[in-house]
């Protein structure tokens, strides 16, 4: 009873935690849509991860430096989740953003991780799929792709792709290999102090690329609006919604945390709602339900 109680409670908070990131998290694409002819790719995910990296620097120095020896030990996973989550996965839908569709950045940014990570998960961390995980899915997809097409289904068949997609679906596949990294380490770092090891190496990562960018001469329009909207990527995004992600996936497993990306663009079109006055469509309301109860599928059928 005490051991259900637990279960239950964990399931709880860890739903919380990832609505919290997700919530934080759909800012970013409108950003990276927004500011495409003014910043390129590399350079907006390089400061991105930079500013992360100084903001966690003066609360994390001294205890990452005491624990340099433990990371030491386990630098191969370090290394990858840094590559994964950090390198990979944003600089890739920043790629994707100049070559494809907002409604195609939305569609496949979001429904391509929860895919990859059950399917990964069940490779490597023998999270075996249930009804309950598969009638989830494909809840939460299914309130995606009514969103995408508003609610006319006829609508997909209007739906085109190009190379930039393949970008934004190999993004998806990267978190999802960061998302079931992070839940096979089970780091013991501190948070924060996990957070700075992997934005510290995932920046040095980026630096030799935004080098390369830089002597190509990408001119960036820089305007207090993308300042603060890097700050915004840079805390709000990376150092908040990443603390709250991984608490998440040690709460419920990475499965269940992953299904809550399909809620990314539906917070966008919230987020519009409440802040530019944009229309909060009947397609929309369905939409969340469906998504809602594709999560509640998972956490109550699909759980172990």
């Amino acid at each position: 009873m005490m051991q259900q109680r637990q279960i239950n409670n964990n399931i709880l908070t860890g739903s919380l935690l990832a609505l919290g990131a997700v919530i934080i998290w759909s800012g970013n694409f409108i950003i990276a849509k927004y500011f495409s002819n003014a910043i390129s790719p590399i350079a907006l995910a390089f400061f991105r991860w930079t500013i992360a990296t100084l903001t966690l620097l003066p609360f994390c120095i001294r205890p990452f430096i005491k624990n340099i020896g433990l990371i030491k030990k386990q630098w191969q996973y370090y290394f990858l989740i840094a590559l994964s989550g950090i390198t990979i996965f944003n600089t890739l839908v920043y790629i994707g953003t100049d070559k494809t569709t907002a409604t195609n950045l939305a569609l496949l940014g979001t429904t391509s991780a929860p895919v990859f990570t059950i399917l990964l998960s069940y490779l490597f961390l023998k999270e075996k799929p249930g009804i309950g995980h598969w009638m989830g899915l494909l809840f939460t997809v299914a309130g995606v792709l009514y969103l995408i097409t508003a609610g006319k289904w006829q609508n997909l068949i209007q739906l085109s792709f190009n190379s930039g997609d393949l970008w934004v679906l190999a993004s998806g596949c990267s978190f999802a290999i960061y998302t079931i990294l992070v839940k096979k380490l089970n780091s013991p770092l501190p948070p924060p102090v996990f957070l700075f090891t992997i934005f510290l190496i995932g920046t040095l990562l980026l630096l030799p690329a935004f080098i390369i960018d830089d002597m190509h001469q990408y001119r960036i329009i820089w305007s207090k609006s993308l300042i603060s909207s890097l700050l915004y990527l840079g805390i709000g995004a990376s150092v908040i919604s990443y603390y709250l992600w991984n608490l998440s996936i040690k709460k419920m497993g990475a499965t269940k945390t992953a299904l809550f990306s399909n809620l990314i663009p539906l917070f966008a079109g919230l987020q519009a709602f409440l802040l530019l006055q944009e229309a909060f469509t009947k397609a929309q309301l369905i939409s969340m339900i469906l998504i809602f109860t594709g999560i509640i599928f998972v956490n109550t059928i699909g759980k172990k």
